[in-house]
């Protein structure tokens, strides 16, 4: 369960991280195949601030969870827990500010389902 956690915890940094960089970097959305149109009804002009959050609250909370769990400290379920709900919450604020929905939206929330689940069973609370 432990190696699980880590690998998708490891996923979901890396994944977030890459992916905010490139719209920051391209806040247009041309190089990720997303178009402004989607922005129309959100407070946001570009893709630039929220590639700025993705990479930071949802690359940075994840990323630090993985070094914590690799370092062995102890508040390394805390974190990954913490991730896992912070990258639900990204995608339930993306299906509804958005109202566009994409496959990867249901990967990514089943991702963080497993992340959640996974702290919360090894760290005990779950367990008889």
């Amino acid at each position: 369960m432990k190696l699980a956690l880590v690998i998708l915890t490891g996923l979901i940094a890396m994944t977030a991280i890459t992916g905010g960089l490139m719209l920051i970097a391209n806040p247009e959305g041309t190089a990720t195949g997303l178009s402004l149109s989607v922005l129309e009804n959100t407070p946001f002009h570009s893709f630039r601030i929220p590639g700025i959050i993705l990479s930071l609250l949802v690359g940075g909370v994840n990323f630090i969870a993985l070094l914590f769990m690799i370092l062995k400290q102890k508040q390394q379920y805390d974190l990954s827990l913490a991730g896992g709900l912070i990258l639900c919450g990204w995608i339930l604020a993306q299906v509804i500010i958005l109202l566009v929905f994409h496959w990867l939206q249901i990967l990514y929330f089943t991702i963080g389902l497993f992340v959640i689940l996974l702290s919360q069973a090894i760290k005990g609370k779950w367990m008889a």
